[in-house]
């Protein structure tokens, strides 16, 4: 009889089964789950090691097995899980590992036991086995890569073919046969394609057809069977001589050994599914254990095959120096070039941004620029940079774009550009070149400032004509980077000299009034003593010890009589008797023992006594000494006015705030990077001298070689701004750095810089001028209406150090002559009062000029040509309906809102316009 076998048995199996676990023997120990004890050579299985309720000190390791490549796979993952019953709240924790074991060899192996360090203390996993046996290919995989090329020269292209016979996988069981894209689906990502890699990649993205069909070939037995034949097609370029050599490639697949029914819980949604029975027809490289080629179905189980294709024999021939041209570049193939310019027309020194195309039947992305450094007609006649130029490939075409600046005027064409390469087909070298591009180059403006530019040596001056000023591009030669003066220096030592005198003369009024008030605290300490005395004899003592002190005897033997002698011509005769009354009675309550008044009457009497006497003193005396104390009661009043005198003076000797850059510099990247801002002074001397030498260059030829001088005022353009983004805020810089961008003819730049010149120092006479000069010659109408300007330039030429000598001599003497006044009251200062006040104002007047110079907070300058003005920060918005903004005017940033700020120009003109646009000093 027959047992029947519960289907819940089968069930309880395939669970089991279905992950083999390796347990060790605590609750909270490690457990180690392995994806498979049985695997084949070279194909990975997966070792999780799971840590429950407990923290590892630090990752687990496995020993070194022999047969065996033992690799963490990831990160460890940590999972969390929070319960809350009945109020009371758990939490349980695990962290898993997990590892890659990949068998180098086929065998049986042994996985020894791995300690594993936790916070709960040491756990040991038990030891597991793995079998690997050799995965042989056979008959299920061929593979080859044809040509019809026997020989080709280096760089020369070659049609390739890749041809896979993949023999289908056919399931007994479910009478099935897996098709062949599903089959191609299975490829392994350790694939090594070679040349095919991109033909591989445009198949994975759907960018083209994976070309299969159902073939039959002969086996390794002489039979004939089916397979999948896969073709791939690929151009590959030798890049040396000789047998060519494919030996990189190799083919990898997982082939299925079984298919198991899937057990999806939404396998009834996508049986309607619109992408039809395979849900990974669109992704290449998924992995296919468990992918569905069909609704129930899924690939259960695989081994790995591979093999190596072979290239019939070609030889690479090298490419011929016999008549090789001087301009050849390598290129191999056959090839056309056109060439577009714009602007046609320019002026010297003006940029042109010259545009090459090839196209050709070579590697595009192989082909280098013609060397239009070394072409004697195009450098003869134009600046061409020595920069390898890089190109954009699209599809057979490869742009190059580079600049070329004109370098005297006349030029009418950029010349014809030759390409040399090698035709493989002729086994010839070819040379093509472009048709000439005719332009029209005028004279440089030569700044546009011709009539004012100060030019050594000229002479056309007429006497009718009023002398002008001119430009002064002589940039400075030295600046100290170890001792640049800065703002906070400045200040430090302003402060010195404002202070210094308000200080001295504080201290000399608190030595005068301490010295006053020397006798009234005498006579206090003289009460005290009175009211400890013990005896007629010691109040009669105190007294004339006092009296000793306000009459200024230095000796301890005044006597009654003589007191009385010395107060007859001080105070009144009645208190003098009451005085020679007080002393006698102490005397004779001393010497004759009489007690006609008691000890506390004799204080209290004497007590008043020489209070009347301190009265009537000159020290104490309100008159004629009362209006010195009058005085030194008005000493917080005074020093309240001398600190607010004092601020107001620093704000008008400091008013400039350290400069910063503006967010929209031109090199406004490189000051992200640390490297700018780590340069020790030695290294910024050599880069100031660099740009310096650069800049006398190209100031020495730009009457003969435009495009030259243009390079070269460049080139110490960005020297000068990297020595500004390593952080030095010096004058000087500024001014070099503005005299430059206007010898380029950047007109709002130049005007920029002379701003942030005059921020660091208003004094700076020489970016006061140029800036007002060229700010005249681009708009006159604003510099000609505005008079005050011209009056505080002018004051402005005056060395600094004399308005601020000036202010500070008259500060001195004003705090000197306010010690003597409250020293001395009967001294008439009135004449040197109102002398110092006067040459005070002339100096804050001086100074005040001098600042009056310096660009307000938000002021930018324009940096465009002509800059339109919206309504809003969209060019959406419509414009403004005024005339637009010109390079180099000024105006007041009000709002920034992204890449757009609302700005307000000088001629009235309020609206939105591009960050860009606009440099902030």
């Amino acid at each position: 009889m027959k047992r029947s076998i519960n289907p819940s048995l089968f069930l309880c199996i395939a669970i089991a089964t279905a992950v083999i676990s390796i347990p060790v023997n605590a609750q909270n120990s490690p457990r180690m789950q392995i994806s498979s004890q049985q695997t084949f050579v070279g194909e990975a299985v997966t070792l999780n090691l799971q840590i429950k309720n407990a923290k590892t000190k630090e990752a687990p390791n496995f020993p070194t097995v022999n047969g065996l490549k033992i690799e963490a796979a990831g990160v460890p993952q940590q999972q969390t899980m929070t319960t809350i019953v009945n109020g009371r709240r758990s939490e349980r924790s695990t962290f898993t590992y997990r590892y890659q074991i990949t068998p180098t060899e086929a065998g049986d192996f042994i996985v020894p036991a791995v300690t594993v360090e936790t916070e709960n203390g040491s756990f040991k996993t038990n030891p597991f086995s793995i079998s690997a046996e050799p995965s042989v290919t056979g008959d299920l995989l061929f593979a080859e890569i044809q040509t019809e090329d026997t020989s080709v020269f280096v760089g020369q292209a070659m049609d390739l073919k890749l041809r896979i016979w993949l023999k289908p996988y056919h399931s007994k069981k479910y009478d099935l046969t897996v098709s062949a894209e599903d089959m191609f689906r299975l490829t392994k990502e350790t694939t090594n394609w070679g040349p095919f890699k991109d033909s591989i990649e445009k198949i994975s993205k759907s960018e083209s057809a994976l070309r299969s069909r159902k073939v039959s070939r002969e086996s390794s037995d002489g039979e004939q069977q089916i397979y999948y034949l896969f073709e791939i097609d690929a151009q590959h370029y030798p890049t040396s001589e000789g047998k060519i050599s494919l030996a990189d490639v190799n083919i990898e697949f997982n082939y299925p050994t079984a298919l198991s029914r899937s057990r999806d819980p939404f396998e009834q949604f996508f049986q309607s599914s619109p992408f039809g029975a395979s849900q990974f027809q669109n992704n290449l490289f998924d992995s296919f254990r468990s992918s569905s080629f069909g609704n129930s179905l899924t690939i259960s189980g695989t081994r790995p095959i591979s093999t190596a294709p072979g290239i019939a024999s070609v030889n690479v021939l090298p490419i011929p120096l016999k008549d090789r041209p001087m301009d050849y570049r390598g290129a191999v193939g056959n090839y056309r070039m056109v060439t577009q310019a714009s602007p046609t027309q320019v002026k010297s020194g003006d940029p042109i941004t010259l545009k090459i195309g090839i196209q050709g039947t070579g590697p595009m992305e192989l082909v280098q620029a013609p060397p239009l450094n070394t072409l004697t007609s195009l450098t003869k006649d134009f600046k061409v940079t020595d920069e390898p130029l890089a190109g954009i490939v699209e599809g057979d075409v490869k742009v190059f774009t580079t600049t070329i600046r004109p370098r005297t005027a006349g030029i009418s064409e950029i010349p014809a550009i030759s390409l040399s390469f090698f035709n493989p087909d002729t086994a010839e070298f070819v040379s093509v070149q472009s048709d000439p591009i005719p332009i029209v180059v005028e004279k440089a403006d030569e700044l546009a400032l011709d009539a004012i530019v100060r030019t050594p040596g000229s002479s056309n001056k007429t006497q009718s004509q009023p002398k002008q000023k001119s430009l002064d591009l002589n940039n400075v030669r030295e600046i100290n980077f170890d001792s640049t003066p800065t703002q906070s220096s400045n200040f430090q030592m302003t402060w010195l000299f404002l202070i210094a005198p308000p200080v001295a003369l504080g201290i000399f009024i608190g030595f005068i009034k301490t010295r006053s008030q020397r006798p009234l605290l005498k006579l206090r300490a003289t009460r005290k003593k009175i009211a400890n005395t013990k005896t007629p004899h010691e109040i009669s003592k105190q007294i004339l010890n006092w009296l000793e002190q306000q009459l200024d005897r230095r000796s301890d033997t005044l006597t009654r009589p003589e007191a009385i002698t010395l107060l007859s011509s001080k105070i009144d005769d009645s208190t003098r008797e009451e005085l020679n009354k007080l002393l006698i009675d102490c005397e004779n309550a001393a010497f004759n023992g009489d007690q006609s008044t008691s000890l506390t009457t004799k204080k209290q009497n004497a007590v008043l006594t020489i209070k009347k006497i301190k009265a009537q003193l000159p020290c104490f005396s309100l008159e004629p000494g009362g209006q010195r104390i009058r005085q030194f009661a008005s000493v917080a009043p005074l020093a309240l006015g001398f600190f607010l005198a004092t601020m107001l003076l620093a704000k008008l000797l400091n008013p400039a705030q350290p400069h910063q850059s503006p967010p929209n510099s031109q090199a406004a990247g490189l000051a992200e990077n640390n490297f700018f801002t780590q340069l020790n002074s030695s290294q910024k001397v050599e880069i100031f001298q660099a740009a310096n030498r650069d800049y006398d260059r190209g100031n020495k030829i730009k009457g003969q070689d435009t495009a030259e001088a243009t390079a070269l005022f460049s080139e110490a353009i960005e020297n000068y701004q990297l020595l500004v983004d390593a952080g030095v805020r010096d004058t000087d810089l500024f001014l070099n750095l503005g005299n430059a961008h206007l010898q380029n003819n950047a007109i709002g730049y130049a005007i920029a810089n002379y701003q942030k010149s005059l921020r660091c120092s208003p004094w700076n006479h020489q970016a006061n001028e140029n800036m007002q000069i060229v700010m005249r010659a681009t708009n006159p109408q604003e510099s000609n209406a505005n008079a005050l300007s011209s009056t505080l330039n002018w004051i402005s030429r005056l060395p600094s150090s004399i308005g601020i000598s000036i202010l500070l001599l008259s500060w001195t003497i004003i705090c000197v002559a306010t010690a003597i006044k409250l020293s001395a009251p009967s001294f008439r200062l009135r004449h040197l009062f109102t002398t110092a006040a006067l040459f005070l104002l002339i100096g804050m007047g001086m100074t005040q000029c001098g600042n009056s110079l310096q660009p307000l907070k938000g002021t930018a300058v324009a940096v465009a040509s002509e800059i339109t003005v919206f309504q809003g920060s969209s060019e959406n918005t419509p414009p403004v309906m005024s005339s637009a903004i010109v390079e180099g005017e000024l105006v007041r940033v009000l709002q920034e809102r992204g890449k757009w700020s609302k700005i307000e120009s000088t001629s009235g003109i309020r609206g939105w316009a591009q960050s860009d646009f606009f440099e902030k000093v």
